[in-house]
This record gives C-alpha cells, structure tokens and sequence, in this order.
C-alpha cells in the first residue's frame, strides 16, 4: 500500500521548500557578503598597529625562508622560525595581499597597543 499527497497538498509543500531554500540562499548571500568588508577593515586597524610597532611590510614571495608547514591563517600574528630565531607574521590577503614581518620587540609594542586601544575604547564606554 503506498501513500501520496493529493498533488495541491504535494504542490504547496514543494512551493513552500522552494521558497524556504531561497531564503537560506538569500541569507547566506548577504552574510558571506557582509564579511569581506568586516575583514578589509580588520586588516586596516591592524595594519596600522603593526606599522606603528615596527613590523615590516613584505611581499608573499620574499618569505621562503620562514615558510611555515601549513598556510598562514589571515589575519593573526603568528610566531614562526626563520634562521633560527623567532619571528611573527601577519597575512593580510584582504587589504594589501601582503605579510607583515616582526621581531619579538615589535611583537611586544604590537600587543602593548593593542592593549591601549582596548583599554581607551573601555575608557570611553564607561563615561558614556
């Protein structure tokens, strides 16, 4: 014995899941879309920081002698070996598809300003 929906009742559900995939597509369209613009502008404040802390800007190329195992993640300073010593390297593929290069001393005014601007925008929250 086999059991089907009366084809208006068949109709109205697929027209209903229709309409519901195309609002998930909608959805998913606007918030991947709102993103780039949230990164781009991640990079810039960053980028900012990183130059006032001393890091370098280089190109993706110049770096074969600190080529981590696995890409870098975009975005976040990470510590990598070149030459023995230790380095820290910002991607930014967002703004200026470029690397950021630091030393531990840069790395240190990096998070010593990153910490200031936290604390200045608490600062500023509180004598609302």
């Amino acid at each position: 014995m086999s059991f089907s929906l009366p084809k208006t009742a068949e109709a109205a559900r697929c027209g209903t899941t229709r309409r519901a995939a195309s609002g998930c597509a909608l959805l998913a369209a606007l918030v991947l879309g709102g993103c780039a613009p949230i990164r781009q502008n991640q990079a810039d404040f960053d980028g900012v920081r990183l130059l006032r802390a001393g890091f370098a800007v280089e190109s993706p190329d110049t770096r074969a002698g600190a080529q981590p195992a696995a890409p870098l993640p975009p975005l976040q300073v990470q510590p990598l070996r070149e030459d023995g010593r230790l380095i820290y390297v910002y991607a930014d593929p967002y703004r200026c598809q470029c690397l950021y290069v630091g030393d531990q001393r840069a790395y240190a005014r990096y998070r010593q300003l990153v910490e200031n601007d936290f604390l200045d925008a608490l600062l500023s929250i509180v004598q609302l």
